[in-house]
């Protein structure tokens, strides 16, 4: 169990998210001293994860957008924040580099091991082996941990604050039925949606300059993602 210090030290980053970024994400892309601009987007990010609300990002290529949005949206996760984080990106490439980052973030960051001992071993005793976490168990029960294709099912431990949350990374052409099925609990075989949505570069500049493709992401946007 994590010390009363590390219990501390968790509710001060969620107080603060300009500080996750030098002291738990160090090394991401992109992430250099922040500056008021930043600080500022940093700031909107943590009222969204905490409150929930729309934020339109509109910054400079290399100004670290993606990393920031993506390491604040698993950081909330593990807080217990956001229970369903759906990110979308433009194409599958980009997708896929934001698989890779955030599975790197779970198996390999220290200071985030650090702050939540119990939730990241069960990710790093699959090694790196989706297929072994099919029959991972916690204290003899099953954590239903799961993670594929930029599918990932928290594991189910009492007492965490991401058990069973999940975060979906998908390209845009692949958003239509976002929902997950729930394994355990009171609330077992109910269907879960999005609580959070983080859409990163959902449109390509070719796509900008076309009124009738610009408007049918829109309209994608609002059916598939948002369900307005």
């Amino acid at each position: 169990d994590p010390s009363q210090e590390i219990l501390e030290e968790r509710e001060r980053y969620r107080a603060d998210y300009t500080l996750i970024h030098p002291e738990i994400y160090p090394n991401s892309t992109g992430i250099k001293p922040l500056c008021k601009s930043q600080q500022d987007a940093v700031r909107h990010s943590q009222f969204f994860v905490q409150h929930g609300t729309h934020i339109l990002k509109c910054e400079p290529r290399g100004f670290g957008k993606t990393s920031r949005s993506t390491n604040e949206g698993l950081f909330g996760t593990l807080q217990g924040d956001i229970k369903y984080l759906v990110i979308v990106a433009s194409n599958t490439e980009k997708a896929e580099e934001i698989i890779t980052s955030v599975m790197t973030e779970l198996m390999t960051n220290e200071k985030l091991f650090e702050l939540y001992p119990k939730t990241l071993a069960c990710f790093r005793h699959t090694e790196k082996n989706p297929r072994k976490s099919l029959s991972q168990t916690y204290e003899g029960n099953p954590t239903y941990i799961y993670y594929n294709n930029g599918f990932i099912v928290f594991p189910y431990i009492d007492g965490e604050p991401s058990s069973g949350a999940i975060i979906d990374i998908r390209a845009r052409k692949n958003v239509r039925g976002i929902y997950h099925t729930i394994e355990t609990g009171e609330f077992a075989g109910t269907r879960q949606r999005p609580t959070h949505a983080i859409l990163d570069d959902i449109q390509i500049d070719e796509e900008a300059e076309n009124p009738n493709t610009a408007r049918k992401i829109v309209n994608l946007i609002k059916r598939s993602i948002m369900m307005a």
